[in-house]
């Protein structure tokens, strides 16, 4: 697990656990080492690298199934659909004798349904940022719907959609659903062209493609997955203290083009794999994040290991990580305030609310 990337990655690095009011320590019998070894024999049962067969269930394509291939797996707690399309050949690139232009570029549609009908996955616009960022559905309807770049048609392309099993939480547990992909293009695009626009009396040069509806690939691609068990508990975050002493301190520790000033603050929760699953509101400016958000926390046993992470968001670069906390859920009693510490974070106050299995 690589902890020195950041945003959404993976963070690692060694922190100390204190604990107010409450003991949050374990009896003898259920031990870091019990949950550590449950842990990997949950990922080794599971879900380390399912593969799932699947059915080219459609194939009206110009270029053919041999240059086109699906795959699909359990990766991690996380479904992965990946298409690869090997480059076209020049003959199927269309030209315009309207636009007397060659359109070298298109995008790839993907939609996914079970049952004949769309699938809707089970996610929060709020709290589960990243899945809507990387071009799925949309924030109303959270239809699990994906559309690709622009790309070149000469060069292979090599397509990923991933989402986690949580979001099939609508399902009963330890049911095996069907889910179909449908695969499609039905634009050609040119290169980006340019052309002066004026508005209000204000001239500015404006980008452009032009666009050929014709349809390249219209395939259905077919797999089956078996639905978890599916828990739920709420993480409470009612404040976030950051180390503030002669070694470190908060203040002028966000360093912008302009100047210097204190964090904006956030957290995360990550599953054991380190994926992350929601993220909090920010906080600007401050050395303390009194606000106060909730993420769920989606797990697949009872007792189960996430990580939470403290950044200062950064809207023109990467975010820093301020301090990261590997534990288990089987630590903390339900109602219980708790408050950790780890890296520049002196207080992370929290407490969980269980629901537990959902589906």
């Amino acid at each position: 697990m690589l902890k020195n990337q950041l945003v959404s990655i993976c963070f690692l690095a060694f922190a100390s656990v204190f604990v107010f009011g409450a003991c949050s320590g374990r009896s003898g019998e259920e031990s870091e080492a019990v949950i550590e070894s449950e842990n990997e024999e949950q990922k080794e049962q599971f879900y380390a690298n399912l593969h799932l067969p699947v059915e080219l269930k459609q194939n009206a394509s110009w270029p053919g199934n041999r240059k086109i291939s699906a795959s699909a797996e359990v990766r991690e707690m996380q479904v992965v659909f990946s298409l690869k399309i090997d480059d076209l050949p020049k003959f199927i690139i269309p030209i315009s004798a309207d636009k007397q232009d060659t359109f070298l570029n298109t995008r790839y549609n993907l939609s996914f349904a079970c049952n004949s009908q769309p699938l809707k996955v089970v996610m929060n616009p709020e709290k589960h940022r990243w899945f809507y960022r990387n071009g799925f559905g949309t924030e109303a309807d959270s239809l699990l719907d994906h559309t690709t770049n622009i790309n070149k048609l000469n060069r292979d392309k090599y397509i990923e959609v991933r989402f986690p099993l949580f979001a099939l939480s609508r399902f009963p547990a330890n049911k095996s659903i069907t889910i179909d992909v449908h695969v499609w293009q039905d634009c050609f695009l040119s290169e980006e062209k340019q052309r002066k626009e004026v508005i209000n009396q204000i001239s500015f040069n404006a980008y452009y493609r032009d666009t050929l509806k014709v349809k390249l690939i219209d395939n259905v691609y077919s797999f089956k997955v078996t639905v978890p068990e599916i828990y739920k508990t709420d993480i409470i975050c009612d404040s976030i203290v950051l180390q503030n002493d002669a070694e470190w301190n908060p203040a002028g520790s966000d360093h912008t083009l302009w100047k210097s000033t204190y964090p904006d603050i956030y957290f995360s929760i990550h599953d054991l794999y380190d994926n992350i699953q929601g993220s909090s509101t920010v906080e600007k400016s401050t050395a303390k994040f009194t606000i106060g958000d909730t993420i769920p926390y989606y797990h697949y046993k009872e007792r189960e290991t996430f990580y939470i992470n403290v950044y200062d968001f950064d809207m023109l670069s990467k975010n820093d990580i301020l301090g990261w906390q590997k534990t288990n859920l089987s630590k903390f009693k339900e109602a219980q305030n708790y408050c950790l510490k780890f890296g520049h974070v002196n207080q992370f106050c929290f407490r969980k609310k269980y629901f537990g299995k959902i589906n």
